[in-house]
């Protein structure tokens, strides 16, 4: 190594004094992380990062059910919430103004609520507003073959029973008797 020359040693040693002043007010390295408000994390030189929403959940298809003629016939969809309550709201949304031009319709209200939908194992517990019944006859039995089929096309759901706002009904099956137990798919295949 070179030796410095006397007569620059003043200076050499004030320019190292000044990098190593410099150097000491740097930001110290922080080892505890500190969340910031907005979801930054500060965890030190180099460490900062933001954090993101989920995801959201990818659209599935599954299928409801509409009218055509007497007949209810099935209609697939595409949802994020593929669970039965997700899988009705889609069927009280009814058919899409292009299914409604090539036949199809619903046989349910369109003042009609679900206010209760629950699975309670493979049955799906369906809690019906006094709109649903409004209609009555063949209607009625169309409105509820297409609550029974679609609502049991969801996996793990293989019957439906039906409660007015909170208390139990008898409701028809396609044959017109009515029944107060779960209903399946088989109750309306005479629909299909």
């Amino acid at each position: 190594m070179n030796a410095v020359p006397r007569h620059r040693l003043p200076a050499t040693l004030a320019l190292l004094a000044g990098l190593l002043a410099a150097a000491a007010c740097g930001i110290p390295q922080d080892r505890h992380p500190t969340v910031l408000p907005g979801g930054v994390v500060s965890g030190g030189l180099g460490t900062t990062t933001t954090t993101t929403a989920p995801a959201p959940a990818p659209a599935v298809p599954v299928t409801v059910f509409f009218v055509r003629a007497e007949h209810v016939v099935p209609v697939e969809r595409t949802t994020a919430q593929p669970d039965v309550g997700g899988v009705l709201r889609l069927l009280l949304a009814g058919p899409t103004e292009g299914e409604v031009a090539g036949g199809l319709r619903t046989a349910i209200s369109d003042q009609t609520d679900l206010p209760g939908i629950r699975a309670d194992g493979p049955t799906a517990v369906v809690d019906l507003s006094k709109a649903f019944v409004e209609v009555g006859g063949q209607e009625q039995i169309l409105a509820l073959a297409q609550v029974v089929l679609t609502a049991t096309t969801v996996p793990g759901i293989t019957s439906v029973r039906f409660s007015l706002e909170g208390q139990a009904v008898e409701v028809p099956r396609a044959d017109g008797t009515l029944s107060a137990g779960p209903l399946t798919a088989a109750d309306y295949a005479g629909l299909r």
